[in-house]
């Protein structure tokens, strides 16, 4: 792995210029370890004592100097690494919960506390990559910022493990500290949504998919104004004008409709029964992919309703998404380890919210499921089940391997 030399960057950046859920940063600090002398450092030490013992022993004055100076170098390496006994600290910001496939952009403030000037190099580990940088001949109290992108291609909690080495100047001691930095979240990769097709296939799978859906008007504050009839506002269309109102007014009215509330959709999981071969992990990562989608995009299919998704098994997970999409990302960690996380109760009135629905029951299995409603763990009243396999995905649906690759400058 090649060592590249950091740049200085402004201390307080953000550590990532997307949207999801952050925590907030909060400094870091190992405990500085012990000099610890080096292979190179014993044999400097071990010519110095055969280079006195020779000298002493031939009477060679000259042997004997040389001895001395040797010796006065080791001392004045010694006094070095006890001016720098307090070493570097570090600053690293915390990282969103990302999806597969995402870029994250880190930063990391490393400080110089000792009291001349020092080299260190800084290497984060994160997953399965690493990264070093060289920091040259910092001056004492210098805080020098890294920023650094990585992309996750593969869902799981990766820890993050930051090392700070430094080294006297003859590479005799060195020490090197290491920094817990907490682990990053990665949840499975989202691929694309057609949104009107979507809800145009919602639409159809409602007994009666003709059905039209009432419109709710607001109520409005003001007493003399005709319910459902507003001002006009720059930018309505010339078609929502109450013309009568108008005249009666003598101004502009338009209007007001509402969007129309669709029915809520439940999503639930099945795992497969045991971890098998490596075509049964790649379909169950098709699975949790698509419901990594259908979540990212429910927001914005302007439903109004809530998403509940489930995840089946001996510890079931039942996430309830708002139709705000608010805190989407935090509410979806389970996705990125199903068994690593504890399932956390559903709110107590999500049954009375759901009611009425539509109940997708995928399985990464070829064979169309058939469950029981014992072996649902969410089962609200009024569902209108719909199984599904993989193969029958709808076509509203793109799967991120078939997307095409942004272009990275």
């Amino acid at each position: 792995m090649s060592i590249l030399l950091a740049q200085e960057l402004p201390p307080n950046r953000d550590a990532s210029p997307g949207s999801g859920d952050y925590t907030p940063s909060s400094p870091v600090r190992g405990q500085q370890p012990r000099w610890r002398l080096s292979a190179e450092g014993a044999t400097w030490i071990g010519i110095c004592l055969v280079v006195g013992l020779v000298g002493w022993w031939k009477s060679f004055n000259a042997v004997l100097l040389l001895a001395y100076v040797m010796t006065g170098l080791l001392g004045g390496q010694l006094y070095t690494l006890w001016r720098r006994r307090q070493g570097w600290q570090a600053h690293m910001s915390a990282l969103p919960t990302l999806f597969a496939g995402e870029r994250v952009l880190g930063q990391i403030v490393v400080t110089n506390s000792a009291h001349m000037r020092a080299d260190c190099v800084a290497e984060i580990q994160i997953g399965p990559q690493t990264f070093r940088w060289y920091l040259e001949a910092a001056p004492p109290g210098q805080q020098q910022s890294i920023s650094w992108t990585a992309i996750l291609r593969q869902r799981g909690r990766f820890p993050i493990q930051l090392h700070l080495s430094e080294s006297d100047g003859f590479g005799w001691f060195h020490r090197r500290t290491a920094i817990p930095g907490g682990e990053v979240i990665v949840l499975p990769a989202v691929g694309d949504i057609d949104i009107p097709k979507l809800r145009r296939w919602l639409d159809h799978q409602i007994p009666g998919a003709m059905i039209t859906r009432p419109s709710q008007r607001r109520i409005t504050l003001e007493p003399i104004e005709v319910r459902g009839i507003r001002p006009y506002r720059p930018g309505d269309s010339l078609r929502a004008i109450h013309w009568r109102t108008t005249a009666r007014r003598r101004r502009l009215m338009v209007r007001e409709y509402d969007t129309a509330c669709g029915m809520p959709v439940v999503l639930t999981l099945l795992p497969p029964a045991s971890p098998g071969p490596k075509e049964v992990t790649e379909r169950w990562e098709a699975t949790l992919s698509f419901a990594a989608t259908m979540a990212y995009y429910w927001p914005q299919t302007a439903e109004h309703t809530p998403f509940v998704l489930v995840i089946a098994g001996a510890s079931p997970h039942i996430l309830y998404l708002p139709p705000s999409g608010q805190g989407i990302r935090h509410i979806l960690r389970p996705l990125a380890d199903p068994t690593a996380f504890t399932p956390d109760p559903p709110p107590p009135t999500l049954l009375r919210r759901i009611g009425r629905c539509v109940h997708l029951v995928l399985t990464p299995n070829t064979m169309l499921p058939d469950p029981s409603p014992e072996e649902l763990p969410f089962v609200p009243p009024g569902q209108l089940l719909i199984p599904l396999t993989l193969e029958q995905l709808p076509s509203w649906y793109t799967p991120p391997g078939t997307l095409a690759p942004a272009i990275e400058g």
